[in-house]
């Protein structure tokens, strides 16, 4: 073989070496750099990071991606090599740019209170103020315990009075229960503040059970 051959067989070697070279760095297009840019921002959504911190990682991720892998490989690549190669790239960049990637924590559903109707049903149940109770059921008998003095009777609600009628026993006679009324000046699920007609004194109960 002649130099001549030799230098034409050389150079033509080293134009497709640097064909080919050049096919490889150039394969990448812009529309493709955008997307993988949009990629890394859908991706670091779930992060709590600034948005300067959001749009340097993007950066660096589309940015290496396109200088390390070529756009051939990447078309022959199936979503787990995918997932894999995203999770790697993304999570070097925010190294790089010193963020550690933290997913938010889900805020937990806030609960709204409970409603109670001021009612029969609603005010059924024992209450508890400074050593007394009263104990009301929904069939409409009530029991006052308290202050060395205990009283059985009917009670009954009218809007927001409560009327005690008790019962016409000795033990009741004894202990000096009479006829009593309370406007309910708040109501709660647990609490009850009751104001007593006449000596407008007020009590501040509190549910038992």
């Amino acid at each position: 073989m002649s130099k001549f051959t030799l230098f034409i067989l050389s150079f033509s070697l080293a134009l497709l070496s640097l064909f080919s070279t050049n096919a490889q760095t150039t394969d990448w297009t812009k529309s493709d750099a955008q997307f993988l840019y949009d990629e890394a921002i859908t991706l670091l959504s779930k992060y709590p990071i600034k948005q300067e911190q959001r749009d340097a990682i993007a950066l660096c991720y589309k940015n290496e991606i396109t200088k390390q892998v070529s756009k051939s490989s990447y078309n022959l690549k199936i979503e787990p090599e995918l997932k894999v190669m995203r999770s790697t790239y993304l999570t070097q960049c925010a190294k790089n740019s010193g963020v550690e990637l933290t997913e938010a924590k889900p805020e937990e559903p806030k609960v709204a209170p409970k409603e109670v109707t001021l009612s029969v049903a609603g005010l059924s149940g024992m209450w508890s103020f400074d050593g007394r109770i009263f104990t009301f059921t929904e069939g409409g008998t009530y029991l006052y315990d308290g202050s060395n003095k205990k009283c059985t009777g009917r009670w009954s609600l009218n809007n927001k009075t409560i009327s005690l009628n008790p019962d016409n026993t000795v033990a009741n006679k004894f202990a000096l229960c009479g006829n009593e009324e309370f406007e309910i000046v708040k109501f709660s699920e647990n609490e009850i503040n009751l104001l007593k007609t006449g000596s407008r004194s007020l009590s501040y109960f509190k549910r038992v059970k």
